[in-house]
């Protein structure tokens, strides 16, 4: 990678080549020519010391310059928003009517984070669908400070749940916020998110399923069932050649309702 002289950065669709673009640059005495495929490898080139003298995007990017792209990722501003749940009613003022609204109070991400994968480029989020209705009580607005609080009906605090819920794994461009894919399950995703180096992403639901997903489309390519609910951590090592995936199972919480099961550790060999 060049480091001294004037260079040209452009940034690239993954989808689209940037040869036409590059053509314009060849030839210029003392300019080098970079290609990055993603805002996230432009500030890598960058951080690598390279000098630029230009930033060229994509010609199916015209919202965005390459400069004004490194720009608000490094002043850390908000690129994108993309719901990752369902979202209703998520903005509606309370009041003493009821009021449905997704994800719930235990919906959206929990405390399994995403994942990124610098193969595919992507964040891959487990979350949680499970809406709720919530009822203001006016004798309940009207309590004194420093009292348990919510301003709802005592009998359900935090809403009155849904029978159903349900889950998603979500694949969503980093530079962009385009969800590449998504998958619902029958039960939150509270698993940790694993995405690996062969292109496989790890994850589980509280129904006590455990999956493989294709890391690019989704696809599942197997799912097996597990003693209790995966609500921890997953991980993926080698030992003498051959490669495994551990979950841990047997969650117990006393916001999720799942069946009562000794905590495991459940290992599958690849």
């Amino acid at each position: 990678m060049p480091t001294d002289g004037a260079s040209v950065l452009i940034v690239e669709d993954s989808e689209n080549s940037a040869a036409t673009l590059e053509i314009a640059f060849f030839g210029i005495p003392g300019v080098s020519v970079l290609t990055a495929s993603s805002g996230m490898e432009a500030l890598r080139i960058l951080d690598n010391g390279a000098s630029i003298r230009a930033v060229v995007t994509d010609l199916n990017m015209p919202r965005m310059d390459g400069f004004e792209l490194i720009r608000r990722i490094r002043r850390h501003e908000r690129l994108y928003a993309t719901p990752i749940t369902t979202r209703l009613n998520d903005t509606a003022p309370l009041s003493t009517m009821p009021t449905r609204f997704c994800p719930g109070a235990a919906g959206g991400s929990s405390w399994n984070g995403p994942a990124y994968s610098p193969d595919t480029n992507l964040f891959y989020d487990g979350t949680v669908d499970w809406c709720v209705t919530v009822t203001l009580d006016p004798s309940q607005l009207a309590r004194k400070p420093g009292q348990t609080w919510t301003g709802t009906d005592m009998a359900a605090q935090f809403g009155r749940r849904d029978p159903n819920w349900a889950g998603w794994v979500i694949a969503t461009d980093a530079d962009t916020g385009q969800v590449k894919w998504r998958f619902k399950a029958g039960a939150p995703v509270l698993s940790g998110i694993t995405p690996t180096k062969g292109g496989v992403v790890f994850a589980g639901d509280m129904d006590k399923h455990a999956y493989a997903f294709d890391a690019v489309n989704g696809n599942v390519l197997w799912r097996a069932e597990l003693p209790g609910s995966p609500g921890g951590g997953v991980i993926t090592y080698i030992v003498e050649g051959r490669q495994n995936v551990a979950f841990v199972a047997g969650t117990r919480s006393g916001v999720f309702p799942v069946s009562a099961a000794s905590a495991k550790i459940v290992i599958f060999g690849l």
